[in-house]
């Protein structure tokens, strides 16, 4: 997603992550967020989703091929919108021909592992959110509880790198 407060592609850091992800044979796709643009048609909705599709290739060097909604407007789950060259993940095609599943606010809605392993389906899309999984078991509030306390010490880093002797500012220990 390029219009998130949470994180910069462009960032040595994120564009690090990335880079593994993709080094690991998977594919990025663009995160949209219709609500960050004015969008009164299905023409510019293409248009933005393009614009943004654009950054993020350039940004990585690598063919974005699938854009998926953030938080999908009733337009855009009852309007079967299709764009060129690049594949919209709540198309007719994906919501009604594949079975869907997804990990909104840490819950799946239905048991995915039974489902991948029943072999019922021909065709998954998989929704899944990374923010909600960790080597530590936690509800969701005990994960977004963690991310936003995390958020001093991040924010400290970020600092650290860019200011010099930060330390006789403000340590690490004081936050």
């Amino acid at each position: 997603m390029l219009s998130t407060d949470f994180y910069n592609i462009f960032s040595k850091k994120s564009n690090a992550i990335l880079r593994e992800i993709i080094n690991l044979g998977h594919e990025i796709g663009l995160h949209f967020d219709e609500k960050r643009y004015e969008i009164n048609s299905s023409s510019d909705l293409e248009h933005y989703i393009k614009y943004e599709q654009d950054i993020l290739q350039r940004a990585l060097n690598i063919k974005i091929n699938c854009v998926s909604m953030h938080r999908p407007s009733k337009w855009i789950l009852d309007n079967n919108i299709e764009f060129d060259n690049i594949i919209n993940s709540y198309s007719k095609t994906f919501l009604k021909e594949f079975k869907y599943l997804s990990d909104s606010r840490m819950y799946w809605r239905e048991d995915v592992i039974n489902i991948i392993k029943s072999n019922k389906y021909d065709k998954l899309c998989i929704l899944t959110h990374p923010f909600w999984y960790d080597k530590h078991e936690d509800d969701i509030k005990g994960r977004v509880g963690a991310f936003i306390r995390n958020a001093n010490k991040e924010r400290y880093f970020y600092m650290k790198e860019n200011i010099r002797n930060i330390e006789e500012i403000i340590s690490e220990g004081e936050l």
